[in-house]
């Protein structure tokens, strides 16, 4: 799949008739409404679509003040495929091409108000009350000046249907960039390369080696100036993870404990002078989880995973405390819930592609919140240490 961004006079003949094919497919045809497709109003807009051997998949076009309203606008979003998260990704890189065309500021659109909820989860607002056009009632919604797309840096990404690997998935679709870290090749996250050039970066790395992560900072620094998230994914746990103290080989503790506590503070230390750069100010985020609580412990097992997960949230706590008095950087550690990361794990209620999305907007919540709790659940509330 293919990401396309041009202007009216960039257009060739077969896409300019590709474009408009679809949109009268759907907009005219499909929804039963004749009306004034050609509107004279393409030649001022930036035309975005995605795009695959099959043709076009998704479309939208962008204007800037003064086309359709005082704000930037957007319009004839459609997608040739439902379900397929096709619209969410054509209107980021819509709103992405629309402030890189003619600055920042808020994205005004037309909504059918059947389609307010999918417009509200990409950060659109009602504005208007319902009005009818075309025969076919609709809402007007802005979108607020946001920051622009960030940097991100994801450990852990090489498994397609675990957290990390759909981390690096939403926040592509975002529009961010993303350092997606692995200790072996991945074929997934290559496919994933392949569909957003220039925006995934993997990283070899094994965040239990300082050597290791701070080559893999290097190779970082060398393609973007800055970070703005850091999202500690990577763990891990021993064979004898489920078996209790006699037959646990306790010498699987300390290389448990070194990759999965000490890991993300090596990443942390290497890449700081990155998150320092940020303009939108830094967050940094370590995947725990409840079995790293002391107070909430009940199991007899888990004895490398959970002494590596409680001694990451007291790493997390101390760095907490260190950084305290920088209004631009903040770290927190999570349960992010069960999910369905393994084929096999059938009873896990969490779904892990959209409960990344949960969690980034989650994330962006905290960015700037350093006074609420560091050791949280998914849904926000504070978890007992």
């Amino acid at each position: 799949m293919t990401e396309h961004v041009k202007r009216f006079d960039e257009l060739t003949a077969d896409e300019l008739y590709r474009i408009l094919q679809l949109r009268v497919d759907v907009f005219v045809v499909e929804q039963n409404c004749p009306y004034r497709e050609l509107d004279d109003l393409d030649q001022r807009a930036v035309h975005v679509w995605l795009e695959d051997e099959t043709g076009i998949l998704a479309y939208l076009r962008v204007m800037d003040r003064g086309a359709e309203s005082e704000y930037i606008s957007v319009g004839r979003v459609v997608s040739a495929r439902r379900g397929r998260g096709l619209g969410s990704r054509v209107l980021r890189l819509g709103i992405r091409a629309a402030r890189q065309c003619f600055g920042d500021g808020p994205v005004y659109l037309e909504a059918q108000t059947q389609a307010r909820g999918f417009y509200e989860k990409q950060g659109f607002r009602q504005i208007s009350e319902e009005f009818m056009l075309d025969g076919i009632p609709h809402i007007r919604m802005l979108q607020e000046e946001s920051s622009m797309p960030q940097t991100v840096l994801i450990t852990g990404t090489g498994r397609p249907y675990a957290l990390g690997f759909n981390l690096v998935r939403r926040y592509l679709e975002h529009g961010d960039t993303v350092f997606a870290s692995i200790r072996r090749p991945s074929e997934a996250l290559e496919k994933l390369r392949a569909e957003y050039p220039g925006r995934l970066h993997i990283l070899t790395m094994d965040i239990a080696s300082t050597e290791s992560v701070n080559a893999a900072e290097a190779e970082a620094a060398a393609i973007a100036p800055s970070i703005d998230l850091i999202i500690n994914n990577a763990t891990t746990a021993s064979a004898d993870t489920m078996k209790e103290l006699p037959d646990f080989d306790l010498d699987l503790i300390a290389p448990a404990v070194n990759v999965g506590a000490v890991g993300p503070i090596r990443v942390l230390k290497a890449f700081l002078p990155m998150l320092k750069k940020s303009e939108s100010g830094a967050l940094v985020v370590n995947i725990s989880s409840e079995a790293g609580s002391i107070g909430k412990c009940y199991r007899t097992y888990y004895l490398d995973y959970g002494t590596e997960k409680a001694a990451l949230n007291m790493l997390t706590m101390t760095m907490h405390n260190y950084f305290k008095n920088d209004p631009n950087l903040n770290i927190i550690c999570l349960h992010p819930g069960w999910m369905r990361t393994n084929p096999d794990n059938h009873e896990a209620p969490l779904d892990p592609y959209e409960h990344a999305e949960t969690l980034r907007l989650l994330f962006e919540s905290r960015r700037h919140d350093p006074d609420g709790p560091v050791f949280i659940t998914h849904t926000g509330e504070a978890y007992p240490w």
